[in-house]
């Protein structure tokens, strides 16, 4: 059921130790734990976010998302949409489209948030 993560015979991590994203995963398969996964990430963005209110993360958080579940919605993959977010990488119009329409914000809100996240 879960993915245990490698072990890590140097750092001492325990071989029985299970991946966040994999428990997460496991875990929003119950309609009810995935309610409440999502209402802890709004919560996330309003606790630590509100002050950057206008930033991808922002948005996809207040949607109770995770980067893997934007992802899928726009039709592109988890380590784009998380280099997308911290400003490493300029997306594509096209991934620029379809990642705004996931999230229900205009182009020119998408491009304003990429802007003050390379700030």
């Amino acid at each position: 059921m879960f993915t245990k993560a490698p072990r890590n015979t140097k750092g001492g991590v325990s071989a029985d130790l299970v991946e966040i994203d994999a428990l997460i995963a496991a875990a929003e398969q119950d309609p009810n734990a995935a309610e409440a996964i999502a209402a802890g990430r709004k919560n996330v963005a309003d606790a630590f976010y509100a002050d950057r209110a206008t930033s991808l993360t922002y948005y996809r958080l207040r949607k109770g998302w995770s980067q893997k579940q934007l992802a899928a919605k726009a039709k592109s993959n988890q380590a784009h949409v998380a280099r997308i977010e911290i400003g490493t990488v300029d997306p594509s119009q096209s991934a620029a489209r379809k990642i705004s329409q996931a999230l229900g914000i205009s182009l020119a809100m998408f491009n304003r948030a990429l802007t003050l996240t390379r700030k």
